[in-house]
C-alpha cells in the first residue's frame, strides 16, 4: 500500500466533507482572514485567484504538476489557457481526467 497515495485520496474527501472544497492546497490567509474552519475555503479561494492574477500577460499554456483534483485546472481552462495536467496516479488522477475529459490531457505518473 502506496501510504502517500492513500493520503491524498483522504485528503480530497475530507477536504469536501469538512470545508465543502475540492481544492487541494492549504490556501492564502489574507490579513483579516481568521485561521480557523469555516475560512478554509475562503483561503483556498484566496489563493487560487493570487495565482491566476500572477500568471504572466502573453501566457497560453500552463503545466499543472500535482494538478489534485484539478479544480484550478478546470478555472484556467475556463478562462481560456490550455492547460495539460500531471497527478501521481491515485484516485485523483481519476478525478482529474473525469472533470477536464475532452479539455485537457491528464498524465499519470509514478
Amino acid at each position: 500500500m502506496d501510504t502517500k497515495k492513500l493520503g491524498l485520496d483522504i485528503q480530497i474527501n475530507l477536504f469536501k466533507f469538512f470545508f465543502d472544497s475540492e481544492y487541494m492546497h492549504y490556501g492564502f490567509w489574507t490579513p483579516g482572514l481568521g485561521v480557523k474552519g469555516p475560512n478554509f475555503k475562503q483561503a483556498q479561494e484566496n489563493y487560487t485567484q493570487f495565482l491566476i492574477r500572477h500568471i504572466p500577460a502573453g501566457t497560453k499554456t500552463i503545466l499543472g504538476i500535482g494538478c489534485g483534483s484539478s479544480k484550478v485546472a478546470d478555472e484556467l481552462i475556463q478562462l481560456g489557457y490550455s492547460v495539460t495536467c500531471v497527478s501521481p496516479p491515485s484516485i485523483l488522477t481519476e478525478k482529474a481526467a473525469e472533470r477536464l475529459a475532452g479539455k485537457a490531457q491528464v498524465h499519470a505518473m509514478g
